[in-house]
């Protein structure tokens, strides 16, 4: 398998999620987020000093998953009654045929609007826009220097399943480099809680893990792949999307 160069001035970001490499023709086509007001959060700009007070982040994985339950749970459980409340889900799952990939295309674009705007509310942060495009190279891959999720058309041609779980992952990418970002307080926003700020510490500090797992590039042994997952954000990303897409589609 063919290692993915890294394009110069791209983030480490951009390659997060990993699947082999795929090839094929297809239409590319946009979907743009809704934007709604600017979220709220518990801490104003009035409370930097408690915001960088009280809370270091987790010490060991337990530690960090604990964390990770306790701030995230509730808005995956929002995000899946908020999609499971959707009749065109229980359309898809009958409709969606990987044999199919001119109709799973269609109905791709009806489901994204959905996922996009559920995960934006729960998670309070701004959704990126999508983009179909066989240039992505992986199934999917969040690009935080132009804040743009790219999904391969190649996810029209597996189970929905696998659709939704990668669209979710790499939603979840998004606002963790959101939650990142804002770990600088001159970011204009909302401040991050201490708890917030502890965990993308966390997630900050495991930056060079990533970048020692990206040299394998797409070609990563099974036991290298294994240890990617258990990586801070790439867990959380991937417990997320599968559990979003299982609850959602199976549930």
């Amino acid at each position: 398998m063919a290692r993915r160069e890294r394009q110069p001035g791209s983030s480490w970001l951009s390659e997060l999620l990993f699947e082999h490499k795929v090839g094929g023709q297809f239409d590319k086509f946009r979907i743009e987020p809704e934007r709604s007001a600017a979220t709220t959060s518990s801490a104003t700009r009035g409370d930097l000093v408690g915001a960088f007070v009280g809370q270091e982040p987790p010490k060991t994985l337990a530690a960090y998953r604990q964390l990770l339950s306790e701030l995230f749970d509730a808005k995956r459980d929002l995000v899946v009654r908020h999609l499971q409340a959707q009749p065109v889900f229980k359309v898809a799952r009958a409709e969606w045929n990987p044999r199919q990939t001119g109709t799973n295309a269609n109905i791709a674009r009806e489901l994204v609007p959905y996922v996009v705007n559920a995960m934006q509310a729960a998670y309070e942060f701004s959704a990126p826009p999508i983009e179909f495009s066989p240039a992505a190279g992986f199934l999917g891959t969040y690009d935080i220097k132009h804040h743009k999720i790219t999904l391969t058309p190649q996810l029209f041609g597996k189970p929905l399943k696998e659709f939704l779980d990668t669209l979710v992952h790499e939603e979840v990418h998004a606002f963790q480099a959101d939650m990142m970002l804002m770990l600088n307080v001159q970011r204009k926003g909302r401040v991050l809680s201490p708890a917030e700020r502890a965990i993308a510490q966390y997630w900050k500090n495991e930056e060079p893990k990533y970048r020692s797992a990206l040299a394998a590039g797409s070609s990563m042994s099974p036991e290298t792949r294994r240890r990617y997952q258990m990586i801070g954000q790439e867990y959380h990303a991937w417990t997320t999307g599968h559990f979003v897409a299982t609850k959602v589609l199976e549930g």
